[in-house]
């Protein structure tokens, strides 16, 4: 799985919308109360 780390909801938004263009799995997401996560799969 990759881990990418943002700052803001608007950059986990953007990072989001981004992989979700180029059709890259999202395996899932989580709110860890002191932070969000979303987890995708490594296409390595």
């Amino acid at each position: 799985m990759y881990r990418h780390l943002n700052t803001t909801e608007k950059a986990l938004g953007d990072i989001l919308k981004h992989l979700i263009d180029l059709q890259i799995p999202l395996v899932g997401g989580a709110d860890h109360a002191y932070n969000e996560a979303l987890y995708f799969e490594n296409l390595e």
